[in-house]
């Protein structure tokens, strides 16, 4: 085994730059793992929704009166605007920001599912149902962008546990709709 020379080991005291550079180091870290647990919590929202919706189908037919076709356009009007939106959505997302879009999309599809909760007909639910489906389409994209972005060079096996949560996480709001 070769001899290394000893590592000079610095206290706070002595090198008061030392102690800022690690505090930025710690508060960079932390605000690495806050970016990721606000990115897979926005993410998990939008795939849960769809679970807890195609379970409350004959609940909301009963409670609102909806018919087989409306209930359709109830799981439809979403997956249409979700879909239609989410490539311009994820190009607008790279042109303005990515931050300002997923905050964006958050809000817009936080709100529009108050409004899905609160709506009293069938069509109120439908036109909340399409907006918070704009939502998840500003959302959506850019999360997987924000993870690779804030966490480069986050010491690399770090950063693919990190995708995979981020990944895994609409794995697990879909496999929660158990009966």
């Amino acid at each position: 085994m070769a001899n290394y020379p000893p590592r000079l080991v610095r206290s706070p005291d002595v090198c008061p730059q030392l102690a800022s550079e690690t505090a930025h180091m710690a508060n960079a870290d932390r605000r690495k793992w806050w970016t990721l647990g606000a990115v897979s919590i926005g993410l998990f929202m939008v795939m849960l929704d769809n679970t807890v919706v195609n379970v409350a189908l004959p609940t909301i037919s009963r409670t609102l009166g909806m018919g087989m076709s409306s209930l359709e356009w109830v799981v439809n009007g979403y997956t249409l605007s979700f879909a239609m939106l989410m490539l311009t959505g994820g190009k607008l997302a790279d042109f303005f920001g990515r931050r300002r879009f997923f905050i964006t999309g958050l809000v817009l599809f936080s709100v529009a599912s108050l409004v899905c909760g609160l709506s009293s007909s069938g069509g109120f639910l439908i036109a909340a149902r399409v907006v918070q489906g704009a939502g998840a389409a500003l959302l959506t994209p850019a999360t997987l962008s924000i993870i690779s972005v804030s966490q480069a060079g986050f010491r690399g096996d770090l950063e693919t546990r990190d995708l995979s949560l981020e990944q895994g996480t609409p794995r697990y709001a879909t496999i929660q709709e158990v009966p």
